[in-house]
């Protein structure tokens, strides 16, 4: 029996519907599925879960005594400060609800016979806070974190800013908040905090020129009112946002699930400081990164909130969440900023040898959180993310202009590959020029917008091609035909920046980035072994491709790998994670209209966005998957997910992109995907499009009816009433009712089991 044939029954057996289609001695496979997803999957924190406690919050721990003077106000809040530790309240005067920076922590205490002294307060099993260093760390606006010694294996160490008698503080008040010049007794550093009341909450900045460290104590870290917020075991319900992927929850109730400190960075770990891989079982999911700069914590869902908006410093901080149990009894959660870290620095060629050497430079940044406080039908994650929006759009990041009129459709179009010939390399064209032309113009039919990327075109084909796309691969077609094809149709040429194949031509050692033990920056990908580029380098290349590109008549340009790929380099020409977003912006700035693929925070300027993020890392410690990454963007940017050529469960999948508001995508290419074969794209096994291009119109359809009701509109409310069934509301009154479950949901809406629904359509 062949291969094939052989998968076609494995398949069929396991529910999945399997087209197999030849062309001559080739076969290219069709998967469509849909499995019936179980009860236990749709309880598990791959779905939202239904909100089932209720209950009026409070929160007796944090209270307003004498000691609180008030400094500032507006129309919504009230900022109070405790002028001896610096500790803040903010009255919510919409809601009445008490924010807090420390809490009553002697609610543990016992009499002589060991009764509790606070019993409204007391919980059986509770820890309380006897360890003096954390008692001066629940009361301490600043910890840090610090390297003493000399830079050679050097010893790091922490510090509360009460930890040491000899810590001062000088405050200072003002019409609109306070700043406070810190200085640690122990390690003699020293910076200033400032704190203003805002029309939306409060900002809290440390500036970098305020920082002072010294020879025998040089600043790490920094984290700035870690116990804003916190709540005691479950007495609150509620949960913590977490940007992971699409976004993810951590519920107050489900305690038991987090057993230890979580910590990630913002927007991936930066490999210019030479951390080792994480190898990952191929049968575990791929962990995530923290894809936008803000996180946020509920207590009791529309009833209290606040989101985190790291404004600055994110490429150099990281998410940190304390659960209920580790440690102390309460959950908390904060931002850690990085200002220096240490290195393995070989000590001979073979690096057998090395010694961990602390970074000199501190990272060029200033500390800015903003607090955005939120309340009633707004405090839950989709009112984040309008939150979150709203600050984009404040900053200029985002406008509030949707081009499309119409639900539309990423296809991403393959030209040519390469492989291993006799003698050197063969090129294999898979789509050319005449192809493209026809796919457009025969799925025009039914889709009213396509949005076209084309990879591939460079001389030799994909694989390995990044910084070589030009000149065009003369099998496609010829000049004449790829300006006539760019003046008729939006086609996003696709070029990768970022990466140096060692078999590509066109660059030098000089040209690539560096990091910090002054080594290469390497890894590999489906394309074989690259090496990062200098991103100063990268963006003039660019700048000299932009030449051809309009001689060529493109102006639409799809950037890959800079949407989730931040790093900095040193040696010679060093610049910082954080300033090498600077040339990605002015990347996308060289073309009218710029896309690109798996886009992270620090990206959303681009026009489009490609291979958008459907999951989250699924830790155990997370209870939920929510849509706050794509609910951000929805009704400002067309947003577009994986290739719908290999869904795992097709129906399900198309449910997910209706829910999450995110558009259909599909890889293809004119000749039968064997054609990849012994190629760096021998990955994508189905991709011709003359076998697709019924089930891409059909994905297409079946995504734009639920959605073009709400095209530009943005989601206000979004409930999950019973498990597995989701109410999304839009702006327009719209609401979109799915039903990943297997039962029919008789409510609001009738919505049928598989599928979905539409409510207040007129």
């Amino acid at each position: 029996m062949s291969i094939v044939k052989t998968l076609a029954l494995m398949l069929l057996l396991s529910g999945t519907l399997v087209v197999v289609f030849a062309q001559g001695d080739h076969h290219d496979l069709q998967l469509q599925t849909s499995k019936p997803v179980s009860e236990a999957l749709l309880s598990s924190n791959q779905y939202t879960q239904p909100e089932t406690d209720q209950g009026v919050v409070t929160n007796p721990y944090v209270t307003l005594e004498d000691r609180y003077d008030i400094i500032a106000d507006n129309d919504a809040f009230e900022l109070y400060v405790d002028p001896d530790d610096l500790s803040i309240r903010i009255k919510d005067q919409r809601s009445g609800y008490l924010w807090g920076s420390s809490f009553f922590i002697d609610y543990a205490l016992l009499d002589d016979d060991d009764v509790p002294l606070y019993p409204d307060l007391y919980d059986e099993d509770d820890r309380g806070f006897r360890s003096q260093t954390w008692r001066t760390k629940a009361n301490s606006p600043v910890w840090i974190g610090y390297y003493a010694g000399a830079t050679d294996n050097p010893q790091f160490r922490e510090e509360s800013l009460y930890d040491s008698d000899q810590s001062t503080v000088t405050l200072t008040l003002l019409a609109d908040g306070f700043d406070a010049s810190l200085y640690f007794g122990y390690s003699k550093i020293q910076m200033t905090l400032q704190v203003r009341l805002t029309p939306s909450g409060i900002d809290v900045k440390i500036p970098n020129d305020s920082i002072s460290d010294n020879d025998d104590a040089k600043l790490s870290r920094v984290s700035v009112y870690p116990f804003m917020g916190a709540v005691k075991k479950t007495r609150t319900p509620g949960y913590i946002m977490v940007p992971d992927g699409i976004g993810a929850l951590i519920r107050f109730d489900q305690a038991e699930s987090m057993t230890s400190v979580f910590e990630k960075p913002f927007y991936g770990y930066d490999p210019a400081n030479s951390r080792e891989t994480i190898t990952i079982p191929e049968n575990v999911n791929p962990e995530k990164s923290l894809y936008l700069n803000a996180y946020g914590m509920v207590h009791g869902v529309d009833q209290n909130g606040y989101l985190a908006i790291v404004k600055e410093g994110a490429p150099y901080a990281s998410m940190v969440v304390y659960p209920a149990g580790v440690t102390t009894d309460f959950f908390f959660t904060y931002a850690n900023f990085t200002y220096r870290t240490v290195y393995r620095q070989p000590l001979n060629q073979s690096q057998t040898n090395t010694i961990v050497k602390l970074q000199g430079e501190i990272n060029p940044f200033d500390l800015d959180i903003s607090y955005v406080l939120l309340t009633d039908e707004d405090a839950n994650y989709v009112g984040m993310a309008s939150a979150y929006r709203s600050s984009l759009m404040e900053d200029g990041i985002l406008d509030d202009v949707f081009l499309d009129t119409d639900v539309s459709l990423h296809l991403d179009v393959i030209a040519a590959e390469n492989k291993k010939a006799l003698f050197g390399r063969k090129t294999v064209i898979m789509t050319d020029l005449g192809s493209l032309w026809n796919m457009i113009e025969s799925l025009s039919e039914t889709i009213s917008h396509l949005s076209v990327t084309y990879r591939g075109y460079g001389k030799g084909g994909l694989g390995g091609s990044a910084l070589n796309e030009l000149p065009f691969e003369s099998g496609l077609g010829s000049k004449a035909a790829i300006i006539q094809l760019n003046e008729t149709y939006e086609i996003y040429h696709v070029v990768e920046p970022t990466k140096g194949y060692p078999q590509t031509s066109g660059y030098n050692p000089y040209d690539l980035a560096i990091q910090r033990n002054l080594q290469n920056i390497g890894n590999s990908d489906g394309y074989g072994s690259y090496y990062l580029m200098h991103p100063s380098e990268s963006l003039r290349r660019l700048e000299e491709m932009k030449a051809d590109f309009d001689d060529l008549m493109i102006n639409h340009v799809a950037l890959a790998s800079i949407g989730s790929l931040l790093y900095g380099t040193y040696g010679d020409e060093p610049i910082a994670r954080g300033e090498t977003v600077l040339s990605y912006v002015q990347m996308i700035d060289l073309f009218d209209d710029s896309a690109v693929f798996d886009p992270m925070g620090y990206m959303l300027a681009a026009n489009r966005f490609f291979d958008v993020v459907l999951y989250a890392s699924q830790r155990a410690a997370y209870s939920d998957t929510v849509p706050f990454m794509s609910y951000v963007l929805k009704g400002l940017r067309p947003m577009y997910g994986r290739y719908g050529n290999f869904f795992a469960n097709t129906q399900n999948e198309l449910l997910r992109l209706i829910d999450y508001g995110i558009y259909p995508s599909f890889v293809v290419t004119e000749s039968s995907a064997y054609g990849f074969l012994d190629t760096s794209s021998q990955a994508i096994y189905t991709s011709e499009f003359s076998i697709w291009k019924d089930e891409i119109e059909r994905q297409y359809t079946y995504v734009r009816d639920a959605l073009s009701a709400v095209v530009g509109e943005r989601v206000v409310q979004r409930t999950v009433p019973t498990s597995g069934v989701v109410l999304v509301t839009y702006s327009n009154n719209v609401t979109i009712g799915i039903n990943y479950s297997n039962t029919d949901y008789i409510g609001l809406i009738t919505i049928p089991a598989g599928g979905y629904a539409l409510g207040g359509v007129s």
